[in-house]
């Protein structure tokens, strides 16, 4: 969601309205401007595929998989405000289970051509040679506006990610704590929607972070596969 006061701040500096009048260097105008698009704006955010990088992944095999994840991580949503004292007073809406469901099947589509199937419970089955369990942990964001000396801001994101792998029977063969650290997005003077710019970041992050996992995990699996 756009904030109207920031578009018509926009407006402002791209005409230059009463600059000169005012006698306020344009530099200063735009760290303010910068400062109060991010502080009086709310958003909430969704699943954007476009998000995703186009990368040929890895592929593994023609079974079918099963993501796993219960119903309160699939339906968890985030509301929050920033950690950063920029756009502090900014509340950011997005459903995290709904994001990370979604960017969890684009990556076992893309390495099992069998099909997904999803479930909030695991389910014994025998066509399952394995199961994808992801969970978020932790999320944090924030914007960086001192890294480029107040001129600019960048969205940053932190996400703490546990993958489990699971076997047909339901028994763990990998599990691993991925921390993302602070992971930062395109640095931008003016955005009417700042927090679509963390959501950004969000997707590629936990795109990362799965895809790292199922490179860490490759060996399981495939000797899981070949049984």
């Amino acid at each position: 969601m756009t904030c109207p006061f920031s578009w018509y701040l926009v407006w402002m500096l791209r005409s230059k309205i009463g600059v000169e009048e005012m006698k306020v260097p344009m530099r200063y105008l735009i760290i303010c401007t910068a400062t109060l698009f991010i502080s009086s704006c709310a958003y909430t955010g969704d699943y954007n595929p476009a998000y995703l990088p186009d990368e040929e992944p890895e592929y593994l095999s023609a079974e079918e998989v099963l993501l796993v994840m219960s119903e309160e991580e699939e339906n968890y949503v985030f509301s929050g405000n920033p950690s950063s004292l920029t756009g502090a007073a900014s509340k950011l809406t997005i459903p995290l289970g709904t994001i990370l469901k979604e960017v969890s099947e684009e990556i076992l589509e893309d390495r099992f051509s069998g099909g997904i199937d999803f479930a909030n419970e695991f389910l014994v089955k025998k066509w399952f040679k394995v199961a994808l369990n992801p969970s978020i942990k932790r999320f944090d964001y924030r914007y960086n506006q001192l890294k480029n000396l107040g001129f600019a801001v960048t969205p940053e994101v932190e996400v703490d990610l546990q993958v489990t792998i699971l076997d047909e029977g339901g028994e763990t063969i990998f599990s691993q704590l991925y921390e993302s650290g602070v992971v930062s997005g395109g640095a931008y003077v003016l955005s009417g929607s700042p927090g679509e710019k963390v959501n950004q970041v969000l997707h590629r992050t936990l795109y990362d972070l799965l895809e790292k996992s199922f490179a860490d995990a490759r060996p399981v699996v495939i000797e899981r596969l070949d049984q």
